[in-house]
Formats: structure tokens, C-alpha cells, sequence
């Protein structure tokens, strides 16, 4: 049996950004909307998950195929699966969480949650 439709794993890169009343995450995933296929969820109130695919780019026509890395020193595109778990030390307003695509960076910004002060 064969692995027709077989994605690797890779990790894709990341910044975690924190400010006075929210986190942003910063990842790297270039590529056109039709080779990207990504999930925002929350697992629990500090529990982020982000995951998804990214299609290996379609070629002009089959008469072209990869050179290996080795043989020219270059760093090959990375593309597949994927599945980044990234946990916080602050609440997170779950209902605020946005996401949105920018210069091949998946952008999420995630409010803090400040419970309210009870009275005195």
C-alpha cells in the first residue's frame, strides 16, 4: 500500500508577543490562500492551538520534479501538517480571540482576561 496524499509534520516558526492587555502570535505561514488550511482553538482559557496544512506548491506541468537538497545546498520549502500547542501564564477572553493573514505571517491576537475588581 502506498502513501498517496502523504503530508510530513514540520513545525512552523513562531513569536509570542505580550503586552498589557493581550498576547499576539506571529507565525510564519507563507503562501497563497489555496495552499493553506488553518484552525484556531482554544483548549481552555491559556491553551492555544493552532493547526493545519500547507500544500505543497503545484508545478507548471509533470515534467518538472524537486532537486534534492544535497545537491545544491538549498533549504527546501517546508510544507504539511502541522499542529502548535502554546500555552500562556494569563486568562485569555476566548470570545475576543482574532485571527487574520498578513506578508506570510498567520497573525492571532488574544485579549487578556481581567476579572473584575470586587468592591471594597
Amino acid at each position: 500500500m502506498g502513501l498517496i496524499g502523504f503530508l510530513p509534520q514540520f513545525s512552523p516558526s513562531y513569536d509570542v508577543l505580550s503586552g498589557d492587555t493581550s498576547f499576539i502570535v506571529s507565525m510564519e505561514l507563507p503562501g497563497s490562500p489555496s495552499e493553506l488550511d488553518v484552525q484556531v482553538g482554544m483548549i481552555d482559557r491559556r491553551t492555544l492551538v493552532i493547526r493545519g496544512t500547507k500544500e505543497d506548491y503545484k508545478r507548471p506541468n509533470d515534467s518538472y520534479v524537486k532537486v534534492p537538497q544535497t545537491s545544491v545546498g538549498h533549504s527546501p520549502i517546508r510544507y504539511g501538517h502541522f499542529n502548535q500547542v502554546i500555552t500562556f501564564d494569563s486568562d485569555i477572553s476566548t470570545e475576543l480571540v482574532n485571527a487574520s493573514r498578513c506578508d506570510g505571517h498567520f497573525i492571532v491576537i488574544l485579549p487578556k482576561r481581567f476579572l473584575p475588581i470586587p468592591p471594597l
